[in-house]
This record gives C-alpha cells, sequence and structure tokens, in this order.
C-alpha cells in the first residue's frame, strides 16, 4: 500500500493523486484476498469451459476499477472526482449532464457505445485472426468494418490541442 501512495504522491502533490495511488493499493489488496474464492467459484461454475467469457469479465472488472481510478487522477479536487465517480453509471436514468461534460448529447451516446464496441471487436478480430468470423474473410466487410472504426474516431475524436499532462502542473 505504501509503494501506491507514494506512486499517487510522485505524480503530484495533491491528495488526488495520493486518492488514486490508494485507490489502486486498495485493489491489489482486494485482489489477493478475493483470490482463493474466485478460483473455487470458478470450479464451482466450470469457468474452465468458458475461458472466453471469463477473458471478458475479467477485462470489463478490471477496465471499470481503473476508470474509477483515474477519475480521481484527472479530478483538480476531491470533490470534482467523487461527482464523477458517482455518476459514472446513472442508475435509472442517463444524465443529460454528464453527457453534456463529456460532450456529448443523449443522441450521440448510443452511437459511441456502438462504434466502441465495435472498434474493441475490429481489434480484436485483427489481433486473433484464427478466431475470426467467416464474414471477416470478405474483403467488402473488412473495409466497412475499418471505415466504421475510422469514422468514429474523427466523428467522436477530440482535436483539439492539450499539453501533455506532465506538463499542466
Amino acid at each position: 500500500m505504501v509503494t501506491f501512495l507514494v506512486s499517487g504522491l510522485w505524480h503530484g502533490a495533491s491528495w488526488t493523486f495520493v486518492v488514486w495511488g490508494m485507490v489502486h493499493g486498495m485493489y491489489l489488496i482486494i485482489s489477493q484476498a478475493v483470490g482463493p474464492y474466485t478460483a473455487r467459484l470458478g470450479k464451482t461454475f466450470h469457468a474452465e469451459r468458458f475461458p472466453a467469457m471469463v477473458s471478458a469479465l475479467k477485462i470489463l472488472l478490471t477496465f471499470g476499477a481503473v476508470t474509477v481510478a483515474w477519475a480521481f487522477f484527472r479530478a483538480k479536487t476531491l470533490s470534482d472526482a467523487w461527482f464523477v465517480v458517482t455518476h459514472l453509471l446513472p442508475l435509472g436514468r442517463l444524465d443529460p449532464f454528464v453527457l453534456k461534460v463529456g460532450g456529448f448529447t443523449r443522441a450521440t451516446a448510443p452511437f459511441l457505445t456502438s462504434f466502441l464496441v465495435g472498434m474493441f471487436v475490429v481489434e480484436r478480430w485483427i489481433a486473433h485472426p484464427s478466431r475470426t468470423p467467416k464474414v471477416w474473410a470478405s474483403p467488402v466487410f473488412r473495409a466497412l468494418s475499418c471505415n466504421v472504426c475510422i469514422y468514429s474516431i474523427v466523428f467522436f475524436g477530440f482535436f483539439g490541442h492539450r499539453d501533455f499532462i506532465y506538463f499542466q502542473f
């Protein structure tokens, strides 16, 4: 835990960075503590039969946990970070304010989600050609998929000037 707290201080002299390091340290402690239980749970539910699903679940869990931690890293204050964390998953409804802060409208959110999922699928197919569906063999489908990825980057990308994060202190 001390290593992660020091890592947070190394990134900046702010409580947000210390909390960022602490959150990562807590993730490691939790991971080590629940490891034996998840192994037993995997055996109970025969997780070895579904390696792709287990892998996808692990990736989603890690992505979600790291996303929460990065909210503290990028926020100016702890209250700003807490606002972001508590509004990441607006339960019951989609908060238009959170979308607006992110530069999106309620209308573009489903398209963004679709494009992101599509981009991950295409990247997976490119990285693992032996696991691709037969439709991927079609040059037309591949070209269309890659063009959709490019379109989503152009349409949803941020192309303004931003200083490198370490130059912002």
